[in-house]
């Protein structure tokens, strides 16, 4: 069948192996949102993802990759781990908050972290919970990639590198990493996303420390779409829906030979 231990709740991002005080990251997205204060200070006009970001690459406004809503109405299990895993490849984009310098009280051009080729620095700085966390962000550039990277402070100690992120100029593909907030620079998660020319998307999830897991998510226009996945020691799977929810999943074993099989339409 078409179960798979992974929930959004252990996969944003892996929270027990986060090694950053869960309200400075709740701190960090309320400062990344909109708001209507206008004593506010403007939003500064650097901001990475705007091919990710962009309307055109959303669906209602809200996700990277989406489904009908009639799939929610499916008991099918299979049916509940496709929005389930839709949801987990979506759960990446909790962190635009980070991508935004609202209140950056701080602007450089001097590099947190140089790196070759890179040209046009620019630095941002603030502190989201009001002085015992800080955050900088470090935009660059070179001729074909625009690039990221996040650190975080807590009271006092080491700038530690928490988000590593790049896209094309064109904006139609990019890499985001979620680093652990230690010392030891630990890699969590990779997400790798692709914008393709008839605005199909596609979401690749992996983790370093699990070598047999990945999930793949491809999401159209019309709602229609597919997820692929493997977790430890588990067959691979796939599920596929049509733009009106209606499914079928395939369950295949280390050769490639189909196992187990189904399908399920919607209410």
């Amino acid at each position: 069948m078409c179960e798979f231990h992974v929930t959004i709740e252990n996969q944003l991002i892996h929270m027990k192996n986060l090694n950053l005080p869960i309200l400075l990251i709740l701190a960090i997205f309320l400062a990344g949102s909109c708001s209507d204060d206008s004593n506010e200070p403007e939003m500064e006009e650097d901001q990475f993802g705007t091919g990710l970001f962009s309307d055109e690459n959303l669906i209602d406004e809200i996700f990277f990759v989406s489904f009908p809503q009639e799939m929610s109405q499916v008991q099918d299990p299979c049916a509940i781990t496709a929005i389930g895993l839709v949801n987990t490849a979506n759960a990446f984009f909790g962190f635009r908050g980070f991508f935004f310098p609202t209140f950056a009280g701080e602007r450089s051009t001097d590099p947190i972290m140089s790196l070759s080729g890179h040209s046009n620095y620019r630095v941002y700085n603030w502190s989201p919970d009001g002085g015992n966390s800080n955050v900088t962000l470090q935009f660059s550039e070179t001729s074909d990639k625009n690039f990221q990277l996040i650190f975080v402070q807590e009271d006092g100690g080491p700038l530690l590198r928490f988000i590593e992120s790049s896209e094309n100029k064109d904006g139609n593909e990019g890499e985001l990493k979620i680093y652990g907030g230690n010392e030891n620079q630990t890699l969590i998660s990779t997400y790798t996303w692709k914008v393709f020319p008839d605005k199909s998307r596609e979401i690749v999830l992996t983790e370093p420390e699990r070598s047999d897991f990945f999930i793949k998510v491809e999401g159209n226009t019309d709602l229609s779409g597919s997820v692929e996945f493997q977790d430890d020691g588990q067959n691979s799977k796939v599920i596929q829906w049509d733009e009106a929810g209606n499914g079928s999943w395939q369950e295949f074993d280390e050769n490639d030979n189909l196992v187990d099989q189904g399908s399920w339409t919607v209410p």
